[in-house]
């Protein structure tokens, strides 16, 4: 079987995107160009991007790439060959929980995208159906002190209607950039925290709802043996959704647990996040994202009429140093469908 992974190479653009200009003078002050081109209002469009394809052999799914391909950015379109393998995993991911699988049902790009299901009463795992890209192909790196390497995600997410809010509410993460143990400690032995970067969808009714980004990050040494909501460095809403439309996102992060880092995230094309300081755990090994569902169930018989959530992602991709831009991800362009723009959050 094969799947298309691709180095996407954006095409040269003079439109700027609508940000506040405090916003703009932040980039400025961190090193970062404003990105080269984004949706800001209804009917604007983008040139068609250019991308180079390149297929990558699996032996199976889910099990290590044949050929890894030194390529940045990377980008996945769930698709094999242009056929998608409705109903299967995505190969060149490692599965967290469930298998996210590809479906046609919806997509942002091209006719497929990733679906995630959690059943509280049938999933094998409950709570979990999310996926990472494997290790040979994808290594983030956080900052020692001696690197600022800086890394741009972008991803399309589908929010499929009814989406109620539940009767006992509990967190609903869709993107994680999650921790791991300290070189040359094992998983078992690691004592680790909850991620230090998420991403929520909080509904406030079945067809809408706000987007929540958590943020934590400790410079005390590893271990760090303090409750989790003492490690949160910003905790707020940074955009509405709506269910049925695809919701684009831009992540631009620094891994530091110091004064070197900061996170900026765009929704739909206009810089909703602005956050400079702490986002990493002294100590800690490298980083590495997630995407799916992860959420806070975790007894199957409890009184909550809500039994099953369903998420679907497309158009993921990642980039970093030099060759990591906002247009070096952001996801394609619908001029079709309404925008809802959000309000910056500026957070020193």
């Amino acid at each position: 079987m094969k799947n298309r992974f691709f180095s996407h190479q954006p095409p040269m653009s003079t439109t700027q995107p609508t940000l506040p200009s405090s916003s703009r003078e932040a980039g400025r002050n961190i090193g970062v160009n404003p990105p080269e081109t984004a949706l800001t209002k209804r009917g604007q469009t983008r040139l068609p991007r250019s991308l180079i394809m390149v297929s990558v052999v699996m032996s199976t799914a889910l099990s290590g790439w044949n050929s890894p391909v030194d390529a940045n950015p990377l980008g996945w379109d769930f698709e094999a060959d242009g056929q998608p393998e409705v109903g299967k995993p995505a190969p060149g991911f490692r599965c967290s929980g469930n298998c996210p699988v590809i479906s046609t049902e919806v997509a942002r790009d091209g006719r497929a995208s990733l679906k995630s299901v959690v059943d509280r009463i049938n999933s094998e795992t409950m709570y979990r159906t999310e996926v990472r890209p494997h290790a040979d192909v994808v290594d983030l790196d956080r900052n020692r002190g001696e690197a600022t390497t800086d890394y741009w995600f972008g991803f399309s997410l589908y929010v499929p209607s009814p989406y109620p809010v539940l009767k006992n509410p509990i967190y609903e993460i869709f993107f994680q950039i999650h921790s791991s143990p300290p070189d040359g400690m094992t998983a078992a032995e690691y004592e680790g925290g909850s991620p230090p970067l998420e991403m929520n969808v909080k509904p406030e009714s079945s067809e809408s709802g706000a987007i929540r980004v958590k943020l934590r990050a400790m410079e005390m040494p590893y271990p760090q043996m303090i409750d989790n909501n003492a490690r949160l460095v910003f905790n707020g809403d940074i955009a509405s959704y709506k269910t049925d439309r695809w919701i684009d996102f831009v992540v631009h992060t620094r891994f530091d647990y110091g004064s070197a880092g900061f996170t900026q995230i765009w929704v739909d094309g206009v810089l909703a996040l602005d956050y400079k300081g702490k986002t990493y755990y002294n100590g800690h090994g490298d980083p590495y994202p997630k995407f799916g569902i992860y959420n806070g169930w975790r007894t199957r018989d409890i009184d909550e009429p809500v039994t099953k959530r369903t998420l679907f992602h497309d158009g993921y991709r990642i980039a970093w140093g030099n060759a990591g831009s906002f247009a070096a991800v952001s996801p394609g362009t619908n001029s079709a469908r309404p925008i809802l723009a959000p309000v910056l959050r500026k957070v020193n």
